[in-house]
């Protein structure tokens, strides 16, 4: 019977010691920073995933009395369309009173007047307010009535001094418009 055979002997080699930098290079380190080495805050994956945040962070190590940049949330763009694409910036905050253009009549703070070629607008139709990143609408007792049409295609005609939320087209008369994001499609 042949000789069980045997494991060979495992080798344990030591950690290498650390090596230290060279006296030059320590000294020109030491020189151009004499705090705590800064180090880059862990990463928000949520911020990643938001096309809304800018994700630059400046830090100087030369100074530790320098503003440190963060990330910022900029607002949304928002923009009111009409069905022949059309397109009316809404403002970034509050309200505004939308209502058809005529003669004479130029854009004032607060009011937006759309070319209504349907002439079933009223001159001051609805509200618009913006709520963070939802938008209401409240009829302004207009004369041909404002309707909402949600995206599964329900229509609900709205009652005079009612606010409701915008989740699809609203009619304002016979004219069809839309309130979107900038950065959206269509």
């Amino acid at each position: 019977m042949p000789a069980a055979a045997t494991a060979p002997t495992p080798v344990v080699v030591p950690p290498a010691p650390p090596t230290q930098p060279a006296p030059a290079e320590a000294a020109s380190a030491s020189s151009l920073w004499s705090g705590p080495i800064p180090v880059a805050a862990p990463v928000d994956t949520a911020l990643e995933a938001d096309d809304d945040y800018d994700d630059a962070t400046i830090m100087s190590p030369v100074d530790d009395d320098a503003t440190v940049l963060s990330a910022r949330h900029r607002a949304a763009r928002w923009l009111l369309v009409t069905a022949d694409g059309a397109t009316h910036e809404l403002p970034a905050q509050g309200s505004v009173e939308i209502g058809r253009a005529s003669r004479g009549r130029g854009e004032t703070h607060g009011h937006l007047f759309i070319a209504d070629p349907t002439r079933t607008m009223s001159k001051s139709h609805v509200r618009l307010r913006r709520d963070g990143d939802d938008w209401f609408v409240t009829d302004l007792d207009s004369t041909n009535g404002t309707a909402k049409r949600a995206s599964e295609g329900a229509r609900t005609v709205l009652t005079p001094g009612e606010e409701v939320a915008v989740d699809g087209v609203l009619e304002l008369g016979d004219l069809e418009v839309r309130v979107r994001r900038a950065d959206e499609e269509g």
